[in-house]
């Protein structure tokens, strides 16, 4: 329960922690009320891997009179497993070689799909027909087959503005992304403070500015330091990618559901996710908060307006949902309205 107890600090609990201790009764409470909610949620997906995606998998074998049933329901698992690693490298987003491709779905499928689960097994006369849910490891897949992963691509790109010049190229093109394939995220700003009168170092700013108007939450700021003006502004620069996840590796987009999201909602979004839009790899809970809020991690996708539209387009009978974009800091609010 460590995690909740820091997370009610950061909530605005610090004076009190400081205090004293919670009453124990408090205590009790919250920490069922957190099993209760993560309990809920957790269903959504994978958090052992953030690239782990469940495929799903049909197969058929025939009873033959050497091998009877038993070699029948084999070979039906055989094939539905080696389907499921067929999709599987198919959602890479990258092109496989044939040889390659073929010593992996016929000969290492067992290898590769070694966890999956049962959605159903039929027999009609002689055939066995089974439908699987096979779970891939992706990162380790595409490592294995020399590619990419969705990971190490810019799914969300930055500009540069005024008072940038010093930033050298190489900062420029790992944030800038490729042009013609992704979308301006934000437009950087930078601006050198001065020179620290203590420790002697030059201090800079940039700021983040969403390139449409209509964003919520468009500006984000952040301070570097540095034995130059360069250095300076590289590193608030560097600073100011991993907050507002741009970049290679910057990390996922979120959904931030409010308190009066029901976890079901959220499974059914994630589902939705994951069947709509073919560029995000896996959609998995990655922060419960005792208020009820929960955040919904998405791999892969950095197309928040797509994401916005799922979202509300996911509810239920007798409830809708609101989605609001922050483009800057890479967040989807989603919340009912009555």
């Amino acid at each position: 329960m460590t995690r909740t107890k820091r997370t009610i600090a950061e909530m605005g609990g610090a004076s009190r922690a400081r205090r004293g201790r919670l009453p124990r009764g408090v205590r009790r409470l919250w920490a069922c009320l957190g099993t209760i909610v993560l309990g809920g949620v957790l269903a959504v997906g994978p958090t052992a891997h953030v690239w782990a995606r469940w495929f799903p998998g049909h197969g058929r074998g025939t009873v033959a009179p050497a091998e009877g049933v038993e070699g029948a329901v084999d070979a039906a698992f055989a094939a539905a497993r080696r389907q499921a690693l067929a999709q599987a490298l198919d959602a890479l987003g990258a092109p496989v070689p044939a040889d390659v491709r073929k010593t992996l779905v016929d000969r290492s499928f067992e290898r590769w799909t070694q966890s999956y689960r049962v959605v159903s097994q039929v027999r009609r006369g002689t055939v066995v027909e089974v439908r699987l849910e096979v779970d891939v490891d992706l990162g380790r897949l595409a490592r294995a087959v020399g590619v990419a992963t969705p990971a190490s691509r810019t799914v969300r790109r930055a500009v540069f503005g005024d008072g940038c010049e010093a930033v050298s190229d190489a900062v420029r093109q790992r944030l800038g992304g490729d042009r013609g394939a992704t979308p301006v995220a934000a437009v950087i700003a930078c601006r050198i403070i001065g020179i620290a009168p203590v420790a002697g170092v030059v201090v800079a700013t940039a700021t983040a500015v969403s390139p449409t108007a209509a964003a919520t939450g468009s500006r984000v700021t952040v301070t570097g330091s540095g034995a130059d003006e360069q250095a300076a502004v590289e590193a608030a620069v560097a600073r100011l990618a991993g907050r507002i996840r741009v970049g290679p590796g910057a990390g996922p987009v979120r959904l931030r559901f409010g308190p009066d999201v029901a976890a079901r909602t959220i499974r059914r979004v994630a589902r939705a996710i994951r069947r709509t839009i073919p560029s995000a790899v896996t959609a998995y809970v990655c922060g419960v908060e005792p208020g009820g809020r929960v955040d919904l991690c998405v791999e892969g996708s950095g197309d928040l307006p797509a994401l916005a539209d799922v979202a509300e387009g996911a509810s239920g009978a007798g409830e809708r949902l609101e989605a609001a974009i922050d483009v800057v800091s890479a967040v989807v609010y989603v919340g009912g309205r009555p």
